[in-house]
């Protein structure tokens, strides 16, 4: 059983109920078309993309609440799933412009008319880089707070590989 004064126990607790919360957003957007391989889709591909981010927000939140080493595991994974998919989602440049022109046109053409479609472009792109670094982030912070999820020492080379 885990002890209850490891450090960054809140922190990571916090974080837990967070995550569980993003894949109940994640479940209410399951309607929303997705920028993928290319694209923006929509039918049984957006439905297995949202699904998906549900699974592994579940996972990640649940993971983190019970301190166990899958937990560990399941942040990591996540992380390189999400930096993927954004990768895709930013390098697909006339998709990525052609998802902004329908956000944009759906919340009003006030918007579109004042601000150009490439300064909002540069904006998302600015925006969905910051994620992908905020989940680097917290990836290393877990990594470094590993004890949590029962690794034998803080200083241990890798988890799993306990001495």
């Amino acid at each position: 059983m885990i002890e209850p004064k490891v450090k960054g126990r809140l922190t990571i607790r916090v974080t837990a109920v967070l995550m569980m919360a993003s894949a109940l957003l994640e479940l209410l957007s399951i309607n929303t078309e997705a920028v993928l391989f290319g694209g923006v889709r929509g039918g049984t591909a957006m439905v297995i993309y949202h699904l998906t981010y549900v699974v592994a927000f579940l996972l990640v939140g649940i993971g983190l609440w019970i301190a166990r080493p899958w937990g560990y595991w399941a942040v990591m994974a996540t992380t390189a799933l999400y930096t993927l998919d954004k990768a895709q989602f930013l390098l697909a440049r006339e998709s990525l412009r052609s998802y902004v022109v329908q956000m944009v046109s759906s919340i009003g053409p006030q918007l579109s008319e004042a601000v150009p479609t490439s300064e909002l472009v540069t904006l998302v792109t600015a925006l969905y880089s910051s994620f992908v670094i905020c989940w680097w982030g917290f990836a290393l912070y877990i990594h470094l707070r590993r004890r949590y999820f029962g690794f034998a020492r803080e200083g241990a080379d890798a988890p799993g590989l306990e001495t």
